[in-house]
């Protein structure tokens, strides 16, 4: 193979790669909690749920289609046995979680509504 026929195969090889791997990486991305919530988990893990969920509240405001601030945000009821509070959100967050393709989130989610629910609905 000349030169001008192995530039081509290796450039048509990056313009299929390409958006292969920045699909990936988006994903990647949505997975993550985002900096205000990834803050709230710091507080709610040393117990300080209020600062946590002024955290999880904020995330939410800011984005109202972030799963993981609602999820969270129930986390943080569930802790303190609020657990119809606790319950709402993580209705909420699984219905984000779906809405976006997030299969482990929308499982994780559930859980959470089953325990409170005593079973599985």
């Amino acid at each position: 193979m000349n030169k001008k026929g192995l530039f081509i195969v290796v450039l048509l090889g990056f313009v299929l790669c390409c958006p292969a791997f920045l699909t990936a990486q988006e994903g990647k991305k949505n997975k993550e909690p985002s900096q205000k919530v990834q803050k709230g988990i710091e507080y709610l893990y040393t117990g300080k749920r209020d600062k946590a969920r002024e955290f999880f509240s904020g995330a939410a405001a800011s984005d109202p289609g972030d799963g993981d601030a609602w999820f969270y945000l129930g986390l943080s009821y569930y802790d303190e046995n609020k657990l119809i509070i606790a319950k709402d959100y993580f209705e909420k967050a699984k219905e984000l979680y779906r809405a976006r393709g997030d299969k482990e989130g929308q499982s994780r989610a559930q859980d959470f509504v089953n325990i409170l629910t005593c079973g599985p609905k």
